[in-house]
């Protein structure tokens, strides 16, 4: 089932409060959730406990991480470990200018030509979330500082307190245009891995030429260049990639970091691990499919085949 289908409610959604669907999971003591607000999402139990009051930021990454996407199923997962990361990626807003910016992004979405008013009043009660605002009331607020900075407009003679249809100015398009220049890139792929000296024949025989094959750029961090702190740029770099690479051997903590911020962005995630090494995965992450591999050019061969199958544009030539 996927966010966008018509979805039975059975309870409550633990982001929102609102109807939602649950399933319940006592083998990993988590509840997985379908809510047509923020989207398809599962949760260790009480790992909400004293971030109540965050709840909002995290339906933000739930709703944006289920976004459909071709061939692609993204499923955030909440836990002990990882809530205070997510809360503090980049995906979050830092603060309203980060919103307003989201906000311009979420209207160029709907407005399909440059004379187009788009009205909001029903998207507004479920795409809330989307701009990390708490309500439909917090939504508006933001596309009314928007038409107040001249990016947004209103149509001509529309009630003020009616003020639920706009389109983007000249100045909106102009901002719009700057953000592009820092947008995603579909054809780039981080990779996240152990830098252990042992471990640079899986990166060089393995990894580096199936993402190369298939047209993609592979980044990896230690081998890019730049004065910025090196967490700055791997938010950065993740921030621009299409696909994340994510090979578990060695579980270095920061692929577990690096993987929950992509999810967060809704960028798919391929798993990978060394099959000896699996054993000692997280238990909330052992449920996901790895790619497990022996040697690098078994990697590469597997990695090749899993991308070309799911990625649509990704083949061998």
């Amino acid at each position: 089932m996927k966010p966008s289908e018509s979805i039975p409610t059975n309870g409550t959604c633990l982001l929102c409060d609102k109807a939602a669907y649950t399933q319940p999971s006592e083998k990993y003591d988590t509840d997985i959730i379908y809510c047509k607000r923020c989207g398809y999402f599962q949760i260790i139990r009480g790992t909400l406990a004293g971030f109540e009051d965050k709840r909002y930021l995290l339906a933000g990454l739930t709703r944006r991480a289920s976004t459909p996407k071709p061939r692609v199923e993204t499923r955030l997962m909440i836990t002990p470990d990882n809530i205070e990361e997510l809360l503090n990626s980049s995906g979050v807003p830092r603060d309203i200018i980060d919103q307003l910016d989201i906000a311009l992004e979420y209207i160029k979405e709907h407005q399909t030509r440059g004379d187009q008013f788009v009205e909001y009043q029903d998207l507004a009660s479920y795409d809330y979330p989307l701009l990390f605002t708490q309500d439909q009331d917090e939504f508006f607020y933001l596309l009314r500082l928007l038409s107040e900075q001249h990016l947004l407009d209103e149509p001509p003679g529309r009630d003020p307190m009616r003020r639920t249809a706009y389109r983007i100015t000249p100045n909106g398009w102009a901002r719009l245009r700057e953000l592009s220049k820092i947008s995603q890139d579909p054809n780039r792929a981080f990779v996240a891995m152990s830098f252990a000296a042992e471990l640079l024949p899986v990166w060089e025989d393995g990894i580096k030429p199936a993402l190369v094959d298939l047209g993609f750029t592979p980044v990896r961090i230690d081998q890019t260049h730049g004065e910025d702190k090196i967490d700055d740029r791997i938010i950065a770099e993740i921030r621009k990639s299409g696909l994340l690479i994510a090979d578990f051997t060695g579980h270095r903590g920061g692929v577990y970091f690096e993987v929950g911020f992509a999810m967060g962005l809704g960028i798919p995630v391929v798993w990978t691990c060394k099959k000896d090494d699996v054993e000692n995965a997280h238990f909330d992450t052992r449920q996901q499919q790895h790619l497990l591999w022996e040697t690098p050019e078994e990697l590469r061969e597997k990695l090749t085949n899993h991308i070309a199958a799911r990625i649509p544009g990704h083949s061998l030539p």
